[in-house]
């Protein structure tokens, strides 16, 4: 499933910011990419090691036994 969203000039610049903090050897200039792989990684840690990932765990283990 593919889901899109956007996020808000402030949120964008908040997270460079806080890229840049983190890491302070990171390139000078931190891109677009950067972000959405911030961000992307974020989804992922939650729907993983959230509350949520008991759930996605057992769909996973019902679509493995499919195969």
């Amino acid at each position: 499933m593919r889901i899109s969203f956007n996020i808000s000039a402030a949120q964008a610049m908040g997270i460079k910011k806080y890229l840049k903090s983190v890491d302070p050897d990171v390139s000078p200039n931190i891109t677009a990419q950067d972000v959405k792989d911030f961000v992307i990684g974020e989804a992922l840690g939650l729907i993983n090691y959230g509350a949520v990932s008991d759930f996605v765990s057992i769909e996973e283990a019902k679509q493995s036994k499919q195969i």
